[in-house]
């Protein structure tokens, strides 16, 4: 056979198979046409039911929502038959007690009135009255008032007299004075007389009249008084006196100002004591004023029901605690647990190093104690870095107790406030035993009298941290 023999055979056996799949697939197309029509069917029977079921459901829906509405529309023409005859009974019952009380109501606003009029008469009168006592009390003071010019005028004529009568009077008492210096003169002369008398007779065993006599002296420092009791003051003494006191205030000042050295020191002592004495009596004679909580007063506007029970604190003694712990951190005192300390030597603190090509030159010094150099510590060229601070001592982390809680944190290190061997350990870093250090207690939840949180406090070292291998402190509260 030639090839488009066998290509026409190829070609109609293709034919047949397509034609053979063709019938296949309008096999098929009838056969799913045939159920698709029957699912149809099925659906519509299904869609009427489901119909019917609707139509009878909503039916008994509406006999039942007929049936409840009749039922609430007869309980409520109940209510309101029951509420209407109650409100009847109650006007019944109010229009009884109102013919009961309306006697008596007349009765006691007759009596009301009776009283409000005998108060408006009462009140008349008082005004009346206090109208009168004014005028009287114009008219007294103003005779007071001339009176009190009168005296004034008698005050002073008075006062001439009396400067009159006392001139006279300090020359009766001189007079006076006189006569009893004489007649004490006397009453000696006859005392001596007595005892040369009885000395003579005595001694010769007979008596010997004698009428010379010696006046007895008075003790030395007794002129003054004795003065003074005779004669009295002088007429400026109290003037001058007081003169003398006020012009003693600014005397000290000067003194106080110009004096110098051994003089001045005991000086500002001596009045350092007179001024605590004197505000430890004025303290104790004073009433104590300052009071925790404020004192209850009217409120200026409403307030929130939730506020209505709460105090008012007063924030004078918060301010002062907080103006105190100031001045205390500012001044760089606090109560520690160790006062006094041991001292480092610097042959302790310091081991010298040698450098140089043959080693001669020590001018470095290596740090024998525990350091704190903080987070963004960088080393110095070896040329030029004086103190090394090596890497094995340094330290971020202390033990750190609470003294009110007894308990032990490990709280990180923030700086190294104050050391007590001297500033250039304090700058260094350096941490020996009594060496106060600040920490962070930011975790311990502490907080301010204001409400902010305290994030860094004080503590101060309790153990040698270059022995024990870790830092032990104390928080200063």
């Amino acid at each position: 056979m030639t090839v488009p023999q066998e290509l026409y055979a190829a070609m109609v056996d293709h034919q047949s198979a397509c034609n053979d799949m063709l019938a296949l697939k309008d096999s098929v197309i009838s056969r799913m046409r045939n159920v698709l029509l029957k699912k149809e069917k099925e659906y519509m029977r299904a869609l009427k039911v489901h119909a019917e079921e609707r139509q009878g459901l909503l039916r008994e829906c509406r006999e039942a929502l007929h049936e409840m509405f009749g039922e609430h529309g007869d309980e409520e023409q109940n209510f309101l038959d029951r509420y209407l005859a109650m409100n009847e009974a109650n006007e019944q019952r109010l229009e009884k007690l109102h013919c009961s009380a309306n006697d008596e109501y007349n009765n006691l606003r007759r009596r009301l009135h009776l009283e409000l009029h005998k108060l408006e008469m009462q009140l008349e009168d008082m005004r009346a009255a206090c109208q009168l006592n004014e005028d009287q009390l114009d008219y007294n003071g103003h005779v007071l008032r001339e009176a009190a010019s009168e005296n004034l005028i008698a005050l002073s004529q008075e006062k001439r007299k009396i400067a009159q009568l006392r001139d006279s009077l300090s020359g009766l008492k001189v007079q006076g004075m006189k006569e009893e210096e004489i007649t004490h003169m006397r009453q000696q002369l006859q005392r001596i007389n007595e005892w040369i008398n009885e000395d003579l007779f005595n001694i010769l065993g007979q008596e010997c009249d004698s009428t010379d006599g010696i006046m007895t002296v008075p003790k030395q420092g007794e002129h003054i008084e004795l003065h003074r009791k005779r004669h009295g003051f002088r007429l400026d003494y109290h003037e001058k006196k007081r003169k003398k006191e006020a012009r003693s205030v600014h005397k000290r000042a000067a003194f106080a100002q110009k004096a110098i050295g051994l003089k001045a020191k005991m000086y500002s002592k001596k009045r350092h004591a007179e001024k605590a004495t004197m505000k430890k009596t004025i303290a104790m004679h004073q009433q104590r004023d300052n009071k925790h909580k404020a004192e209850d007063g009217a409120p200026q506007s409403a307030v929130p029901a939730y506020l209505l029970e709460r105090e008012q604190v007063d924030r004078a003694k918060v301010l002062s605690n907080t103006i105190k712990q100031k001045r205390k951190e500012k001044a760089g005192k606090w109560e520690v647990p160790l006062p006094k300390v041991r001292p480092v030597a610097e042959d302790e603190m310091f081991k010298v190093l040698h450098s140089g090509k043959r080693k001669k030159k020590s001018w470095k010094r290596m740090v024998t104690k525990v350091t704190f150099v903080g987070p963004s510590f960088t080393r110095k060229p070896p040329k030029y870095e004086r103190f090394i601070r090596p890497s094995g001592l340094r330290m971020k982390k202390a033990h750190v107790t609470h003294p009110e809680l007894k308990c032990t944190f490990c709280l990180d290190i923030l700086g190294v406030k104050k050391n007590p061997n001297g500033t250039s350990y304090t700058q260094l870093g350096v941490i020996t035993k009594g060496t106060v250090i600040e920490v962070n207690v930011s975790e311990l939840g502490l907080v301010t009298p204001g409400g902010k949180v305290v994030w860094g406090k004080y503590a101060q070292v309790t153990n040698n941290p270059e022995n024990d291998g870790c830092i032990n402190a104390v928080l200063l509260v």
